[in-house]
């Protein structure tokens, strides 16, 4: 006999959002307007800005809008994963969204490797945990996608990672464009490459959770 046991894992979940041209007019609506009263940063970001210093843009983003954005994907991706070969299910009780933010880039526009890696915080006696990122590709003319997602050199996840790193470039993948809502784990590391069409504008929320 022989067996498997997979543990938990990096990994990168995307799929296209219905009606996204409705979605987009509201959400550039929303920018237009939280723009004028909150200041932009450059922190990180080459030819590129964003709103992350303020990081609440989602209390501003109608519920249904943010339900078609977070709940509704992250729903089908625990049932993706909850339906694998492998003996690994994921479950929480709830979740919350605990900071969201846009950036806006201009040509040449890139941000470099980080991660959405935070404390959790306590609500009701509850600790909640900094589980997965989410981002939506809001506005793009660019052919490709400028996502790279990496587990770095050296990171010490198991032997087969160690020596070497290992990326997932999202330009490679033609589904992934304008429209489309990637979710990973908030520990994973990612970096924006070099926007070569200007305009390009992408959301970023993180979500806590408790288990």
């Amino acid at each position: 006999k022989m067996s498997l046991k997979i543990f938990p894992t990096n990994f990168v979940y995307w799929e296209q959002i219905h009606e996204h041209e409705k979605i987009k007019k509201e959400l550039l609506s929303v920018i237009s307007n939280y723009e004028k009263l909150h200041e932009e940063h450059g922190e990180g970001l080459i030819n590129a800005t964003t709103s992350y210093a303020c990081h609440d843009i989602h209390n501003y983003i109608h519920s249904d809008i943010l339900n078609k954005l977070i709940w509704k994907p992250l729903d089908n991706l625990l049932k993706k994963i909850n339906t694998t070969p492998y003996d690994f299910n994921l479950h929480y009780k709830k979740s919350i969204i605990s900071e969201s933010w846009y950036t806006k880039y201009n040509k040449n526009g890139m941000f470099n490797i980080h991660t959405h890696q935070g404390e959790g915080q306590i609500l009701n006696g509850e600790i909640y945990n900094t589980t997965f990122s989410i981002i939506y590709v809001l506005k793009d003319e660019n052919e490709n996608n400028s996502t790279n997602f990496i587990v770095p050199f050296g990171n010490n996840i198991s032997p087969i990672s160690r020596d070497r790193e290992i990326s997932f470039d999202t330009s490679n993948e033609k589904d992934i464009r304008e429209g489309t809502i990637l979710i990973f784990p908030s520990s994973l590391h990612h970096e924006v490459l070099p926007v070569k069409i200007p305009g390009r504008i992408s959301l970023a929320f993180n979500v806590r959770s408790v288990f």
